[in-house]
């Protein structure tokens, strides 16, 4: 779903707001002659990307970069410079 910049009274106006959405979105996609597994695709297309949004990364001065240096002790562009990792992982992923 696009970010439509619709602002909301509350948590539950805006999860039923997501939800109608979600209902159009697989009524569409039923609307079409899809094989059972591309039209279990095009239904967890949403979730897939959802999963790989990024936001831009906050400029120094702004307020989400002094929110993260509040919150971690560190500017956000503190390990922009690092080559690797230098924390001992438990697994290797």
């Amino acid at each position: 779903m696009e970010p439509t910049g619709q602002h909301f009274a509350s948590f539950e106006e805006e999860f039923h707001h997501k939800l109608r959405a979600m209902d159009e979105y697989k009524k569409e996609v039923n609307k079409h002659n899809f094989a059972g597994s591309d039209r279990k695709k095009m239904l967890a297309m949403p979730f897939a990307l959802s999963k790989r949004t990024e936001l831009p990364e906050p400029k120094k001065g702004q307020e989400e970069w002094a929110i993260f240096e509040e919150h971690t002790g560190k500017a956000w562009d503190f390990y922009d410079k690092l080559d690797f990792d230098p924390e001992q992982k438990i697994t290797e992923f």
